[in-house]
């Protein structure tokens, strides 16, 4: 999936950071302050701030989110989702999402980058 909108956002995108869970991509927006979050409802976020390794679990999507926003609330990110459900749109927006993207229509992703 990454490598699909790789391509189809290459000629849009200056430059495209890929992260591999949540965590990282915490950490790379801190650093790089991006101009767009596309985070995919599946991604793990494991939450290391103030726990032991043994304490140390998976965050969903929507919490990677609203960490991201409350840290950042000028933040512009994009929810990936499997497909449309409206109680996980919901969720998105109330934690800070701006937009909300079913895999089945990826050519919305440019859209929404041009309102960026």
């Amino acid at each position: 999936m990454r490598r699909l909108i790789r391509v189809l956002l290459a000629n849009k995108i200056e430059r495209i950071i890929e992260c591999a869970d949540g965590s990282e991509a915490l950490a790379a927006y801190a650093k790089s302050r991006p101009d767009w979050v596309l985070i995919d409802i599946n991604i793990e976020f494991f939450d290391y701030k103030n726990a032991t390794a043994a304490e140390v679990k998976p965050v969903d999507a929507i919490s990677l989110t609203r960490r991201i926003n409350q840290l950042f609330p000028n933040a512009y990110i994009t929810m990936l989702a499997d497909y449309d459900d409206v109680n996980i749109r919901e969720a998105a927006f109330r934690a800070g999402a701006s937009g909300y993207v079913v895999k089945d229509d990826l050519s919305s992703l440019s859209a929404l980058l041009a309102g960026v």
